[in-house]
């Protein structure tokens, strides 16, 4: 009996070595402070506005976003000036009933000091309805995997 607690460390260890890649973080931002110049933009519908939001990462940053949906949920836009789209995003993501605010946060990249992109989704107030949780794994050579987390097993039923 000793041995299963460090039976169960190491192998979750040893999966979370497979998984393939680092998860970066986000943290809450302004657009204001997103630096100017072009950006490609991700727009995402999802078939309902509970599950729609917007990602703009920065070109030229080494780093290339690749969203892992379903191709016809989703668009991709390159070449975006960033000072004209972050108005017109917000307007475009708020137009919304319920719609109460819409949530900047910064991707930050894999030492966490530095914003690689910034993503924004409506807060829209609907008892019992949460917004997209999106992960960003790390994988290699810049390339940044974009994902809709998974509610957990029972999550979905409170």
């Amino acid at each position: 009996m000793k041995r299963l607690p460090v039976l169960i460390i190491i192998l979750s260890l040893f999966l979370s070595s497979c998984a393939g890649g680092k998860y970066l973080n986000t943290e809450p931002a302004r657009l204001e402070d997103a630096p100017p110049g072009n950006y490609s933009l991700i727009l995402y519908a999802g078939g309902s506005p509970l599950k729609s939001f917007a990602i703009l990462k920065h070109e030229g940053n080494g780093y290339n976003f690749v969203p892992d949906f379903p191709r016809g949920d989703y668009r991709v836009l390159r070449g975006i000036n960033g000072r004209r789209v972050f108005p017109m995003l917000g307007g475009l993501l708020s137009d919304f009933q319920n719609f109460q605010f819409v949530q900047v946060r910064k991707i930050l990249d894999e030492t966490g000091k530095k914003a690689i992109g910034y993503q924004m989704v409506p807060q829209i107030g609907i008892f019992g309805q949460a917004p997209p949780k999106l992960e960003y794994i790390l994988k290699k050579k810049g390339k940044v995997e974009v994902r809709i987390a998974r509610p957990m097993k029972g999550a979905e039923d409170h």
